[in-house]
């Protein structure tokens, strides 16, 4: 603690006031005592000498000279005594007082080291609250962040079992996705002069798929099999919607497992055929509740 800081803090400044106290207070008694000890000792008490009484020349303490002195001096003895008994009695009130003050300022200590320690408690709370929030925030910059904005099916229109989905998977975060694995389901909502037939549901197997680097974008393939030829006809007319929904799962550079639903839906609406001779449907994202 500098020298500076000892002032604001308030059990330690009582202390120096109580101690400049008791020090005056001290100061004062002695001073009063060596007075009075002095005045009386030179106004009532005589002492005798060698040349007074020559029986005197080997004693070396002082005597009263006649009777009345010997009476002043037991006066004075008496009253010297008195004032002792005074002084002792005012300094045991002054102790009193001192006592009573040094139980208040011990109190007023404790209280004050308490709501110090409540302070640090709480100004050490605060700053993990802020470490905390610091490292969310840093996270959150770095993690992955994976998303599914777009994909092609595609129909082969000689052999409707031969077809096949491609979803665009992108990685706009500032750190890898790790251990990627998607599912995905296919729903062909399709129907006949404007009235509803039939839906079709296919459900992929899980799909492992390599990891994706910060600001990279994957292109996973499948290949669909369990399209009827109802369905490979209306998509190929423009008459049904094809729907691809899923999740895809991953790990982050953190190590904290993530997840992200996707949906895509398309329709056919030119014949556009690509140069392996599939019919192509593009795919745009929609809302993952479209196909729950």
């Amino acid at each position: 603690m500098s020298y500076g800081n000892w002032l604001p803090n308030p059990p330690t400044a009582i202390g120096f006031i109580l101690i400049a106290a008791l020090v005056a207070v001290i100061l004062g008694n002695n001073y009063e005592y060596s007075e009075c000890g002095s005045a009386g000792a030179a106004n009532r008490y005589e002492t005798a000498t060698c040349a007074d009484d020559p029986s005197l020349s080997n004693v070396g303490t002082a005597h009263p000279v006649d009777d009345s002195s010997y009476a002043d001096w037991q006066t004075y003895k008496e009253y010297l005594d008195l004032s002792a008994q005074r002084q002792m009695a005012r300094w045991a009130y002054v102790m009193i007082w001192v006592s009573t003050a040094g139980v208040f300022v011990t109190l007023a200590g404790v209280i004050y080291v308490a709501m110090t320690l409540g302070a640090t408690r709480e100004a050490v709370s605060a700053t993990n609250r802020a470490t905390d929030e610091t490292r969310k925030i840093g996270e959150a910059q770095a993690r992955a962040y994976l998303s599914c904005p777009d994909g092609i099916f595609k129909v082969n229109p000689a052999n409707h079992c031969d077809s096949e989905i491609a979803i665009n998977i992108r990685n706009s975060g500032n750190s890898p996705a790790r251990e990627l694995s998607m599912k995905v389901k296919v729903v062909a909502d399709y129907s006949a002069d404007g009235m509803a037939i039939g839906l079709i549901s296919i459900r992929l197997p899980k799909l492992l798929i390599h990891d994706i680097a910060s600001h990279e974008t994957h292109s996973p393939r499948a290949i669909i099999s369990g399209l009827d030829q109802l369905s490979a006809d209306c998509l190929l007319k423009g008459e049904a919607d094809i729907g691809v929904f899923g999740a895809i799962n991953f790990t982050d550079v953190f190590g904290v497992e993530e997840s992200h639903r996707f949906a895509l839906v398309g329709r056919r609406e030119n014949n556009e055929i690509d140069s392996d001779g599939f019919a192509i449907i593009p795919l745009v994202r929609c809302h993952p509740d479209r196909w729950r």
